[in-house]
């Protein structure tokens, strides 16, 4: 044995290498979200989904009102007519008082309500308080909106000389022809003694005038009846006025909607998300259709 070959032996044996450590990877922490921002997010949606629904309300389900309500007041007022207890004179605002038809507008039995407040023509064309009743002597003044709510003055720049123009009330027929056609400024210029003035806004985006439409009586008025109207109309029954007292009611109905929509979200924490969001959702329908409502009282009233 050599030298070499004796220390070789005489060496201890190598250690074995000593075996890696695993290294795991680091777990990502879950962060919690943030309770204001998420509060706050769901506000702005919440807000933008109301705002999206009034739209939808003015430009769509408001004309299905108005329609349910003109058929409930012309069964109403025909009913009255055949008992022959039909208003003949002004009467409280938002009672039925006569019917009008447009042929050209495709206007056929439009019932026309007393009163030109917002309110009053959200449920059809209005007569104005301080003018007699159509077909009466004198000069009446029936008020309409352009572009909510059935729209039932919407194409009245439409009307040409001599189309005809037929009312109805407690005291019989009554014709009218188209005269003349102008504006809050430029008024149509009429001489006749018997004449009905159809007045709407220019605009279904942004009013900013009245457009009036004057036609003469053809042939004799109805009888004149008692004319105990007022000497002149209020300040939420001139043209393109909103109601301001509609403000107090709009905000406790916003008051109920926030106070329900708490209720409903802690419910769907605490109990079950989906019941709790069918148990909530026809009650804040019905909170959201008198917000509507109110809001749309505080638009022009010929809006």
């Amino acid at each position: 044995m050599t030298l070499l070959e004796e220390k070789a032996a005489a060496a201890p044996p190598a250690a074995a290498p000593a075996p890696k450590k695993s290294v795991k990877p680091k777990q990502k922490v879950a962060r919690k979200p943030n309770g204001a921002l998420h509060g706050i997010g769901i506000t702005l949606c919440l807000i933008a989904v109301l705002v999206l629904g009034f739209v939808v309300y003015l430009f769509g389900l408001s004309r299905i009102q108005e329609q349910r309500v003109q058929n409930t007041m012309y069964k109403t007022l025909r009913d009255e007519m055949a008992r022959g207890v039909a208003p003949t004179a002004p009467t409280k605002n938002g009672k039925p008082v006569a019917v009008l038809n447009i042929p050209r507008l495709g206007l056929d039995k439009s019932v026309v309500i007393e009163g030109t407040r917002p309110a009053d023509l959200m449920n059809g064309p209005g007569h104005r308080t301080d003018t007699p009743l159509p077909g009466q002597p004198g000069v009446s003044v029936v008020d309409g909106r352009h572009g909510t709510f059935g729209a039932p003055f919407g194409h009245l720049t439409r009307l040409q000389q001599g189309d005809p123009i037929t009312v109805i009330t407690g005291y019989g027929t009554a014709k009218y022809q188209v005269a003349a056609i102008g504006d809050d400024r430029n008024p149509p210029q009429l001489t006749a003694a018997n004449r009905l003035m159809l007045v709407t806004t220019n605009s279904s985006n942004i009013p900013t005038r009245s457009v009036i439409v004057g036609a003469v009586m053809v042939g004799n008025p109805l009888p004149a009846g008692t004319l105990s109207y007022a000497s002149e109309p209020a300040s939420n029954e001139k043209n393109l006025a909103i109601d301001t007292k509609a403000l107090q009611p709009l905000m406790l109905w916003s008051l109920a909607l926030a106070l329900v929509s708490a209720i409903g979200t802690i419910a769907a924490a605490r109990w079950a998300r989906w019941p709790a969001y069918l148990a909530c959702s026809p009650v804040l329908l019905a909170i959201a259709w008198n917000i509507y409502e109110n809001a749309a009282q505080l638009l022009p009233n010929l809006y």
